[in-house]
């Protein structure tokens, strides 16, 4: 059977003993779907059987070590006889036994086997097993007993020799102790013996060890042995050793010292043993990052070396052949000598102990920081130690960095520990491949990496997604110029020829890490760069965004927006018509080269009747109306979804600034047929035509500052900045920053609200005067019977102003339900107000909000006064 289909089984059986439910049912299958995704995801490598082997070797001269041959004997037997087995899963097994014992040396009896052997039938007896020996009477059974027989009295002998004796005679106990043996029914097998029994009786009958127990002098030689052998991990009677902590027993002293110094030698002793103690019970811990198990291997070969020290220091005093002077004393001051480094990281690892966490690269601040340390404190040979060790550490933290950056490959095994995480849902559209594929992992408002890393996350980040970018181009990862990076060995990073102290070691590494990032990342924003520029038009796609939204070329918005504004204007409810409005777009832009208008659509809602009505005289009925151009991938990746929708709301508002012009050009007569006589008349035709040029001068005022002193000038700046920059975040950076400048100083974000809302009253005041001005000629016109004929022969030429000649084939008859229509539409009236004082109320109005919008112009706006103060100035000349 393959191995899938043994899954597939194994699977099957798991679901049904788990949720009792068979594999067919309907709640069976996403169980079974989650099961085996879940191994299929899995990451865990194979035991390695030779640091099991290497374990089981060490128990065995442990056991032999503390003396109990018999146990290391049979545990040898047993493992020759699995290896002969041939058992794949044996190395597993004896790793999970491994990790299951608890200090096997001591604690583990080969008595305790016996427990576990099937129980044995009781013996039946059997005649033939009883001899005939058995059933033969002794002679003398039934003979009288003589109690004088050994009697020295020969008086008392002589005078009882005839005398009968009872058979039955009482007596006391008086056998002597010595003489005394019990049966051995008494006593309790060796194998069915109850240690806590035993125990509660020995504690019952305070057999322990106590406070009275007299004080054992030893030699200095066997404290020397002892202290040896609790430093390398081993039991002894000197020291005691409770949940990793190493302590001493009191009862022990030496005789030519006093107790209180002895007590302070052997605590010197009992805190050493339990940092290194500290460490040994570091090593057992499986680890499952990999820097952190370089870290582990690091700190074992560590602890390794120190055992062979004292391996070595143990044979002086084994084997003397000459007499030695012992002294304990001595023994102190050279271990302290080898354990400094220890010591520090047995602490480092207490601090990782007492503060648990999640983020696995703690270890590497905590060593980079007792680096640091131990170098502004002058203990050069500590600093090259554990320095060696940080580097073996963090160039091992390196390996998935240098993956991202040089081929832009995440490994998902090791996403735990890199601070750069991939979006699986959104990996579908290219369009946001920069901005929504991979983001850098924040927990808790701090990234989780280590903090020396911190200021290169940033470059770290955006070299990785110049790769996936120039992948998805179509470039291979390839890197010719960096074929041989920039090293992180500490060989490299901190020479031997040259002075420790002199080049602070933060220096050091910032340096040789960021010219490995450096290096890395430059090459792939100057070549992602290239491409942008030579194969995916991105200063092209700039100059058509400045065409279709930012007004670049006035002319070419006359034939739409003055077909769309007609439209308006005549109450046609084709005005938005979706289709209209794209083929207007597309011949109107159709001759300039850096705009596909396959690419170009415009975009309409529906807007119902009524509210046509209601809002067909106000420009903010053009909000319904928008341009959508689609920009290449690459390029959309630098101009977002964001970014366009502020460039739609500039060039809304300057559709809606050249609505209001429209209204003013397009919808006036400069000569009304007024009688000599109508100097009144002629009063407010001179008012009109004020007000009517101020409010165009204003209009005019306004979208050149927007269209030429703002957007233009910004546009040079920012496509210059963008050419120099040094890679795509920072294009994304300086585009953004240009349109949220663009925003502020047209008057579109939230600080202007209040100026915008005046601006858009005063486009409406705009189309207000015009209406007006319609149904003011209209009614000259039916006061003037006689010139009727006249005036709509002016009204057909105005009209035929207002539209592009021969360009959409109108009709004259419809150029005058144009004019007529539009004036009726507005159902203005001058019998309840005349025209004068509606003038005059018009005039109020837009000096009011002149007055505010100019007002508002000079507050502080921060980086935005001087231009809101130039605006507010030419504002004032008018």
């Amino acid at each position: 059977m393959s191995m899938s289909l043994r899954i597939s089984a194994l699977t099957d059986e798991l679901v049904a003993a788990v949720a009792k439910s068979s594999g067919k049912s309907p709640s069976a299958i996403p169980r079974r779907a989650a099961i085996e995704k879940k191994i299929k995801d899995n990451s865990y490598l194979r035991t390695n059987k030779f640091e099991v082997m290497k374990c089981l070797d060490g128990l065995l001269e442990k056991f032999q070590v503390v003396g109990n041959d018999e146990l290391s004997d049979a545990l040898h037997r047993r493992l020759e006889e699995l290896d002969r087995k041939k058992l794949s899963l044996a190395p597993e097994i004896l790793s999970l036994l491994l990790l299951l014992s608890d200090n096997p040396a001591t604690l583990t009896n080969l008595k305790h086997l016996k427990e576990f052997s099937p129980p044995q039938d009781p013996k039946t007896l059997k005649w033939a097993d009883i001899t005939d020996s058995e059933l033969n009477e002794p002679d003398d059974l039934w003979k009288d007993i003589d109690y004088a027989a050994e009697s020295s009295d020969d008086d008392i002998s002589s005078a009882s020799s005839h005398v009968s004796i009872p058979k039955i005679v009482p007596h006391g106990s008086t056998v002597p102790l010595e003489e005394f043996n019990p049966s051995e029914d008494l006593f309790l097998d060796d194998d069915v013996q109850d240690d806590a029994l035993v125990a509660s009786i020995i504690k019952s009958q305070a057999l322990s060890e106590g406070g009275d127990s007299e004080v054992l002098s030893l030699t200095e030689l066997q404290i020397v042995k002892d202290a040896i052998s609790m430093l390398r991990g081993l039991p002894t009677s000197t020291f005691s050793v409770y949940d990793d902590k190493i302590g001493i027993n009191r009862n022990i002293s030496l005789s030519h010292t006093s107790q209180f110094a002895f007590q302070g030698l052997m605590m010197s002793f009992s805190s050493i043993g339990t940092s290194v103690q500290t460490l040994r019970s570091f090593l057992k811990r499986p680890q499952r990052v990999p820097f952190m198990q370089t870290f582990q291997k690091e700190v074992e070969a560590l602890v390794l070396s120190f055992d062979k020290y004292l391996s070595s220091e143990q044979s002086h005093y084994l084997y003397q052949p000459i007499p030695l002077s012992v002294s304990l004393l001595h023994l102190l001051h050279k271990v302290r000598q080898r354990v400094r480094v220890l010591l520090e990281l047995a602490s480092l690892i207490d601090e990782l102990n007492k503060n648990p966490s999640h983020e696995n690269f703690r270890c590497l601040d905590l060593l980079y920081d007792l680096v640091c340390e131990k170098q502004a404190a002058g203990e050069d040979s500590q600093y090259r130690e554990i320095s060696q060790l940080f580097f073996a550490c963090f160039e091992n933290y390196t390996k998935p960095i240098r993956r991202w950056m040089e081929t832009g490959d995440l490994d998902i095994g090791q996403l735990s520990s890199f601070f750069v995480t991939t979006s699986i849902s959104s990996r579908d559209d290219l369009q946001t491949l920069w901005h929504d594929w991979f983001s850098l992992n924040w927990q808790s408002g701090r990234l989780y990496a280590p903090k020396f890393l911190h200021p290169s996350s940033k470059k770290i980040f955006t070299t990785g997604k110049s790769r996936v970018f120039l992948r998805h181009l179509g470039i291979e990862p390839l890197n010719p110029s960096v074929s041989d990076p920039p090293s992180l060995h500490y060989e490299v990073v901190c020479p031997l020829n040259q002075s420790l102290s002199l080049y602070p070691f933060a220096g050091r590494l910032d340096a040789a890490f960021n010219q490995l990032v450096d290096t890395n990342h430059n090459h792939a924003s100057s070549l992602l760069k290239a491409e942008l520029d030579e194969k995916c038009g991105l200063w092209q796609s700039l100059d058509a965004l400045e065409y279709l939204y930012l007004g670049k070329d006035y002319g070419r918005y006359s034939v739409t927006d003055y077909r769309i504004f007609d439209l308006i204007d005549r109450g046609s409810r084709s005005w938005n018509d979706r289709f209209l409005i794209t083929e207007l777009l597309r011949q109107a832009f159709s001759g300039l080269p850096c705009i596909d208008v396959t690419s170009l659509i415009g975009r309409s809602a529906k807007v119902p009747l009524h509210v046509f009505d209601s809002h067909s005289r106000s420009v903010q009925i053009l909000k319904v109306i928008s341009i959508d151009y689609a920009l290449p991938w690459p390029v959309a990746n630098i101009v977002t979804k964001d970014s366009l929708q502020i460039y739609k709301r500039i060039s809304l508002l300057l559709m809606q600034i050249r609505r209001g012009k429209y209204t003013l050009e397009k919808r006036w007569f400069t000569k009304p047929h007024l009688s000599p006589g109508d100097d009144e008349e002629r009063a407010d035709h001179v008012l009109s035509f004020c007000v009517r040029h101020r409010l165009l001068w204003f209009l005019n005022v306004l979208y050149h500052h927007f269209t030429e002193v703002v957007i233009a000038r910004a546009t040079r700046e920012m496509v210059k900045a963008a050419k120099a920059s040094a890679d795509v975040d920072s294009m994304i950076e300086i585009h953004q920053s240009y349109i949220r400048a663009l925003e502020a100083q047209c008057l579109l974000s939230k600080d202007f609200a209040p100026i915008h809302h005046a601006l858009i009253s005063l486009l409406d005041l705009c189309i207000s005067f015009s209406d007006t001005q319609v149904a003011r000629s209209l009614e000259l016109q039916q006061d003037q019977n006689e010139q009727t004929l006249g005036t709509i022969h002016l009204a057909r030429m105005a009209g035929k102003k207002a539209l592009l000649e021969d360009e959409f084939d109108d009709s004259e008859s419809d150029m005058e339900i144009s004019m007529f229509e539009a004036g009726n539409a507005t159902s203005i009236s001058f019998f309840e107000q005349s025209y004068h004082r509606r003038v005059m109320r018009v005039k109020a109005k837009f000096d009011d909000l002149c007055s505010s919008i100019k007002a508002g112009l000079r507050v502080d706006h921060g980086n935005y006064s001087q231009t809101m103060e130039t605006l507010a100035d030419r504002l004032e000349w008018g």
